[in-house]
Formats: C-alpha cells, structure tokens, sequence
C-alpha cells in the first residue's frame, strides 16, 4: 500500500480528493489558521466546514495518512467576506514555529 506523505511546507489539502474549504475563501482561512497556530509536526491537512454565514469550524488534523490521522486541534471560527478572522472559540494562539 502506498504511504501517502504528509502536507509539505506552503500545502494545505485534504485527502481523498475532498476540498474541504468553501473555495477561495475557505483557502483563506487555512492558511490563517495555520500562520496564527504554526505548523504542527505531521500535518497532514486542515478542513475548514462552512456552518452558516461567515461562521466556519476547523479542523488541523495530524498523522501519517488517512488511517492514522486525528483532530490535534479544532476552532469554531467568525470570519469576514473574504476570510480574514475575526473571532475564534477557542482563541488561536501560536503553539508551533
């Protein structure tokens, strides 16, 4: 069985083809995320869910593939029309380098 490898540096994407994001501002909001939190060891994609308005929920999902990734951290998140952040539950704060 292929292993297959984890996010590289400047690549967020979810596995088995599923975007995961709400397009162009959906991307806006990983990359977010990840500058606020930094950039956990073994990532392996960040989904970010659109719920209703500009209210998203995000997930940083860890592993070394699809079998043995998990939630490492996940954020309810209030963003603007273009996916800048505005407020967060719980904060993000910067855990990685």
């Amino acid at each position: 069985m292929a292993k297959v490898p984890t996010a590289s540096e400047g690549e967020v994407r979810e596995p088995g083809g599923d975007a995961g994001t709400s397009g162009p501002r959906g991307r806006t909001v990983q990359r977010a995320v990840l500058a606020a939190l930094g950039r956990p060891p073994g990532l392996f994609s960040v989904s970010v869910r659109p719920l209703w308005g500009d209210h998203h929920r995000v997930n940083v999902l860890v592993g070394a593939d699809a079998l043995s990734a998990r939630i490492a951290h996940s954020f309810f998140v209030e963003t603007d029309a273009t996916g800048h952040i505005h407020a967060s539950t719980p904060r993000i704060t910067r855990l990685y380098a």
